[in-house]
């Protein structure tokens, strides 16, 4: 059990150091002015915006202190962070398959809305 125990441990602190690391990078890279970082390949095939859409720069945005400009970036993302944080804080919670569902419910609706002339101010900008 202890090795279990041990093993979980690592893998979160794995992904807190490449979480880390993402987030020095995007501090100090501004996504809309890299060549280097890739784009939506969504975007670039088909010209539409998928629910990841301008998350990058929402993320450059929001370590820069500029909540306002995450959100023009892309709208669920911090409702997402949010909802990441409660899901690592009560594991059970994502065990859930009708949280699953629910989560690619909103995803899924939210991609086709930005999409929609009628909602043009969920497009990144």
């Amino acid at each position: 059990m202890r090795e279990r125990s041990a093993a979980k441990l690592l893998l979160w602190g794995a992904a807190g150091v490449a979480a880390a690391g993402a987030a020095v990078l995007l501090y100090f890279v501004d996504p809309a002015e890299s060549a280097w970082l890739p784009g939506c390949p969504l975007r670039t095939l088909t010209g539409l915006n998928c629910a990841g859409c301008g998350g990058t720069r929402g993320i450059h945005a929001l370590l820069h202190g500029d909540v306002a400009g995450c959100f023009r970036m892309n709208a669920l993302l911090l409702p997402l962070l949010a909802l990441a944080g409660l899901l690592a804080w009560k594991p059970r919670l994502a065990a859930k398959p009708s949280v699953a569902l629910c989560v690619a419910a909103v995803i899924i609706l939210y991609s086709v809305a930005r999409n929609l002339p009628c909602f043009p101010f969920l497009a990144p900008h």
